[in-house]
């Protein structure tokens, strides 16, 4: 009786842990599921995100440092370079265009550049270059850009190490001329361009791409 007894205590027992293993599977192949679903839909958006990294050149300018003088040339250097692009960029119709044009007019940047740093009463060193630029996102005035890898013009002041100023390029919305017209539904689609330009729509998705992008990148150093 004993015996008979302690059986059926080990079969309540062994059931009971199936019972739970099996929740516990389930759990996991539920989860499981959920993430499949939710890398789908974030890599579903991120491929409408690649649309905006292919037609967008931003210009991107690295302080000396972060002090008050260095945070103000940066500026007037800004200031110098929207204006130049203002002539540079004028013509543009795709992406491409704006970025051999800005190829094309590395010595002038470069010159231009200088000569500002120079009557300002500092001899830093300037490098100007056109290269692919991981960005976070980032919220304008009436628009934001997700992360991810772009084309840029890069402007290094000196030892670059102070706050950055970001824009665009391409559309032409950073510059003084961008009352004409130009748009991000200009060069992209209607679906696309409204991420851009009502972005409160995609708050979560944006977060959720940044995240995608870090991690794609560090997979990226990883595997080579």
């Amino acid at each position: 009786m004993k015996k008979i007894k302690g059986s059926v205590i080990l079969f309540v027992l062994i059931k009971k842990i199936a019972e739970k293993f099996d929740r516990r599977v389930a759990f996991r192949a539920v989860c499981c599921a959920l993430v499949t679903v939710l890398a789908m839909s974030i890599a579903g958006f991120d491929a409408k995100c690649d649309e905006i990294r292919s037609n967008v050149l931003r210009l991107h300018i690295l302080a000396n440092s972060d002090e008050t003088y260095d945070q103000e040339l940066k500026l007037k250097v800004r200031d110098m370079l929207l204006t130049v692009s203002t002539e540079v960029f004028g013509g543009c119709e795709t992406e491409e265009q704006a970025v051999a044009l800005a190829k094309e007019n590395i010595n002038r940047f470069t010159d231009e550049a200088k000569n500002v740093i120079i009557e300002n009463g500092f001899d830093y060193d300037v490098t100007v270059e056109v290269a692919d630029t991981v960005f976070e996102t980032r919220d304008y005035e009436g628009f934001s850009l997700p992360a991810g890898t772009y084309e840029a013009l890069r402007v290094l002041i000196g030892e670059g190490k102070g706050k950055n100023w970001w824009c665009v390029m391409f559309p032409a919305v950073c510059l003084p001329a961008a009352g004409d017209g130009k748009s991000f539904s200009g060069v992209l689609s209607d679906e696309t361009a409204q991420i851009v330009e009502q972005p409160t729509k995609y708050k979560a998705r944006f977060k959720m791409v940044e995240l995608f992008e870090k991690t794609k990148s560090k997979l990226s150093r990883i595997f080579g």
